[in-house]
């Protein structure tokens, strides 16, 4: 069994449905493999692309490991006071602007594709 299959279906409504549409997405590039760490669903190519933090709140954030290297041109991603990571909130299907995710998802894989990275 693959334990981010598990880790998803162990969720319920609203976020389920973000989750198993995120995971999906992310699972259609050629090279991209998820994996449990830290407790939730990671995305790998090289090294980290992103990781699916589900929110107490019910929401999901997508948060990009190397966003800082990223240029966040469509103004996505957002900090939350961290350092290294950045993320874009969903609380429903019908947030997710698949466009500009997959923009910045691209941007992150081929920075992945491109360097080695740090961590991960």
């Amino acid at each position: 069994m693959n334990s981010c299959i598990d880790f998803i279906e162990e969720r319920s409504g609203e976020q389920q449905a973000i989750l198993i549409y995120l995971y999906e997405l992310f699972l259609q590039w050629e090279g991209v493999r998820p994996r449990m760490a830290f407790g939730i669903p990671f995305f790998y190519g090289k090294k980290w692309i992103c990781y699916l933090n589900p929110l107490k709140d019910g929401g999901v954030e997508v948060v990009f490991t190397r966003a800082r290297e990223l240029s966040n041109a469509n103004g996505l991603l957002e900090a939350k006071g961290r350092k290294l990571v950045m993320g874009v909130t969903y609380r429903s299907l019908t947030e997710i602007r698949e466009e500009s995710l997959l923009e910045t998802w691209e941007e992150a894989l081929a920075l992945d594709r491109a360097t080695p990275g740090k961590g991960g």
